[in-house]
């Protein structure tokens, strides 16, 4: 998945539980965002990667190869652990954001072709996890992905200036019934 599809991926659960409430806490979004795109690290071509050539060479020096070890469910796991002993502290809270943004990244990297190789690693090292069967999954960088992420931003939005969402399903329910109605009046199938 792209860069932006990792990190709309990562605020829309947010704007969908806070609504404009989210707003006013730009740190929180912030740091879901940063987590979104910091499984990358281990590419040094990535948009982390790029930024952050100090960590990203260092990783691919030592073997670590891209969708392995900082793509696994092991890693966001490792750092939630060694956070909760911090749980009193101010950053507590942000530490969280960030690693629900890896989460994210991975759910995000499921809904390709390519998957995740070894997600559940040391349970099932070989095995893939992906969201969709291969020949539904999302390409990366493909129209597919641009169309469902252009979607997501528009929703993100929406919800985030607290769009009346009831309201707006109407609208689109309405307008999908009226093109089908259309659509059949004309003699075209839809299904």
């Amino acid at each position: 998945m792209t860069v932006k599809g990792h990190m709309v991926l990562a605020l829309l659960p947010i704007a969908a539980v806070m609504g404009p409430e989210a707003l006013h806490h730009p740190v929180l979004l912030g740091a879901a965002a940063i987590g979104a795109v910091a499984p990358d690290i281990d590419e040094p071509g990535s948009y982390i990667g790029r930024r952050l050539p100090f960590l990203a060479y260092p990783l691919r020096w030592i073997g670590i190869k891209h969708r392995t070890l900082t793509h696994w469910l092991i890693f966001p796991l490792a750092l939630l652990l060694f956070a909760l002993p911090f749980r009193g502290e101010p950053w507590f809270p942000i530490t969280i954001a960030f690693i629900y943004g890896i989460f994210m990244h991975d759910i995000g990297d499921m809904l390709t072709k390519r998957g995740i190789r070894g997600f559940f690693w040391p349970l099932f090292p070989k095995m893939t996890t992906r969201f969709l069967p291969r020949p539904f999954a999302l390409h990366t960088g493909g129209w597919a992905e641009y169309l469902l992420v252009s979607i997501l931003i528009v929703l993100t939005g929406l919800l985030l200036i607290g769009a009346d969402m009831e309201g707006l399903l109407k609208i689109v329910k309405t307008a999908v019934v009226d093109m089908g109605r259309s659509f059949t009046e004309k003699g075209v199938a839809l299904f």
